[in-house]
């Protein structure tokens, strides 16, 4: 078995900062080892499983290995290549619950770190039969899809959801997903998300194949005891997608039926309770639904069931009413007046009834005097949900009065003398 000396390599903790690791060395050392070919196993493979355990367990804290100008989990890799544009596949094992049974129905990726600025890269997700505990035969898969569609960032990792319409389904126990990279030029890059050394299991699960050395276990050849986020996801992919055409409605409105745009034939449930809906169609029954905020979900009902939620509110709004500013009745020889009527100078709001109806009180004609009178107007919506709102009436007398003598003074000694004042206004 050969084995490759390696002496430096460079990660990235994070995704961001790099510090030196490991060299790869352009020699190629053979020796003789006495090795155990670990068979993997899921306990948690299900017919409907997706095989996260090995990437999750223990949590993974992400690293990109480097050496000399290549990537170990991606390409450029110009040491394990004839050409520069020679594809590469990068693989991870999993262990099927029933071979030739169940289907890979799809498969997650963390991808990252793209730099194709011609966009010619393109990558495949395949799935392989196992040979002696290597990747075998080929049961199928996706070819042809673009990084650079899809999203694949320049300066991290994102987690990119990969359908397999064809359900390849593998005959062996053990089975492999493999990402073929295709680059198109020689400064194409393109890597697998990988964990730190030493958080992966030491089941020799992942390898490289390159076209000058083909399949490479990344444990025994490079002493990197790590994992890929390479998930497939068994059985058929079902889609539980589905959506309202608004997030909000009026308990008087139109009731609302959901559109389902993936698998039909799936059941509506809502939380909390409150919420009047068909369970088959999702039609939501406003007028005798309770007001509130609900989540909606929709579960296909398929072998690998899936589901999909949407936030709904049924609303049923109190009015909310503006009184006019305070106003002022001036009054002169009069010592009442009557209340006008100012309804018409509220400002009303009701997401639900565009004209409640307003009520006031002291109502329109009624008599007051002198003095600073509340004016109450009230907004009641078609529900009866009421507001409502004050001000202020000031009726006041602003005219001074005047003093008018009518008789004159002839004699002030005079003490039979009358005088007669007159006050007007």
């Amino acid at each position: 078995m050969k084995v490759k000396s390696i002496k430096s390599i460079f990660y990235c903790r994070a995704v961001s900062n790099f510090e030196p690791f490991l060299e790869r060395m352009s020699i190629r050392i053979s020796l003789t080892l006495v090795f155990v070919v670990l068979t993997i196993v899921n306990g948690n493979a299900q017919e409907c499983a997706t095989l996260s355990d090995e990437w999750l367990n223990p949590a993974p804290s992400t690293v990109v290995y480097n050496y000399s100008t290549g990537r170990l989990t991606g390409i450029p890799d110009p040491a394990n290549s004839n050409n520069p544009t020679d594809s590469k596949i990068i693989f991870e094992g999993f262990t099927s619950p029933t071979p030739g049974t169940t289907p890979v129905g799809a498969v997650t990726l963390g991808l990252g770190f793209l730099s194709d600025a011609n966009n010619n890269a393109r990558f495949d997700v395949m799935v392989y039969n196992d040979n002696s505990g290597k990747p075998g035969t080929q049961v199928g898969g996706v070819t042809g899809l673009s990084p650079t569609a899809l999203g694949v960032p320049s300066n991290s990792f994102k987690e990119i959801f990969i359908e397999l319409p064809s359900l390849p389904v593998p005959t062996t126990s053990r089975f492999y997903v493999g990402v073929v990279m295709h680059p198109g030029d020689a400064n194409d890059q393109l890597i697998v998300q990988s964990n730190a050394h030493g958080q992966g299991n030491g089941d020799g699960s992942n390898s490289i194949t390159t076209t000058k050395f083909g399949n490479e276990k990344i444990l025994s050849v490079y002493s990197r005891d790590v994992d890929l986020k390479i998930l497939p996801k068994l059985g058929t992919v079902e889609d539980a997608s589905f959506s309202y055409s608004n997030s909000s409605y009026c308990y008087n409105g139109t009731d609302p039926s959901a559109t389902i745009t993936g698998d039909a034939g799936g059941t509506f449930t809502s939380s909390p309770g409150g919420l009047v809906m068909n369970s088959s169609t999702g039609r939501i029954d406003l007028s005798i639904s309770t007001p509130g905020t609900y989540i909606v979900r929709y579960t296909t009902n398929g072998s690998c069931p899936v589901s999909e939620t949407r936030t709904v509110t049924v609303v049923n709004d109190t009015p909310v009413i503006s009184c006019p500013t305070n106003k002022t009745i001036n009054i002169n020889a009069a010592t009442t007046t009557t209340v006008p009527d100012y309804r018409a100078m509220a400002a009303v709001t009701d997401s639900c009834d565009p004209s409640p109806t307003v009520t006031q009180s002291p109502a329109s004609g009624t008599v007051v005097g002198l003095g600073n009178h509340t004016i109450k107007l009230t907004a009641t919506d078609a529900a009866s949900n009421v507001d409502n709102c004050t001000f202020n009436l000031l009726v006041r007398d602003v005219t001074a009065p005047t003093v008018i003598i009518s008789s004159s003074v002839s004699d002030p000694t005079n003490t039979a003398f009358t005088a007669t004042f007159t006050f007007s206004e």
